[in-house]
């Protein structure tokens, strides 16, 4: 039998929605996207950071923009430019890290960067997601189901307790599993 320090307590919302208790929500774009930016990146660490990412790609277009004084103010630069550009000047590296380190550094998050962190697990309802989709328990003996998806207004991703919170923890005992939900 597991102890009440080993199990994972799942939250479950008035809807079904499920996610892990105790975690951190203190999230940064970094942390959503799953990027990862060293303290002294090249030209072809930036420009892979923005092959990975679109939005890091503007974020380095408008630097590019500002530096190199080009006209225009569509930051959707071609990649070989961007990349011949960080390749001129060591100082446009610099420049294009510190754009991208303070952009991965943003606390201030969109629907979409909460959306990101929720497919990668980082979010408390994005692990309970991972948990259940990705775990060795078959979310289908509690009955949970996995919702990965368009749903009317918005993207919605998550694991959903169909059954009470009494059969859910009831199976858990049953089974053995390290699970709770409250």
């Amino acid at each position: 039998m597991s102890t009440e320090a080993d199990l994972t307590t799942f939250n479950v919302s008035d809807a079904g929605t499920l996610s892990i208790d105790g975690m951190d929500q203190s999230l940064t774009r970094e942390d959503c996207w799953g990027l990862y930016m060293s303290g002294q990146p090249t030209a072809d660490e930036i420009m892979s950071l923005a092959d990975e990412n679109w939005d890091a790609k503007q974020v380095v277009g408008e630097v590019y923009l500002e530096r190199a004084k080009v006209d225009g103010d569509d930051p959707d630069v071609d990649p070989d430019a961007l990349r011949e550009w960080l390749q001129a000047d060591p100082e446009n590296v610099v420049a294009a890290a510190t754009s991208l380190r303070r952009w991965l550094d943003d606390t201030s998050l969109n629907e979409e960067d909460y959306d990101a962190a929720d497919l990668n697990g980082v979010t408390a309802q994005g692990a309970a997601l991972l948990f259940w989709r990705d775990g060795d328990l078959d979310p289908d003996d509690f009955g949970i189901v996995i919702v990965e998806g368009e749903h009317p207004g918005s993207s919605y991703y998550a694991a959903e307790l169909q059954e009470s919170i009494e059969y859910a923890n009831e199976v858990a005992e049953r089974l053995g599993a390290p699970v709770k939900f409250v």
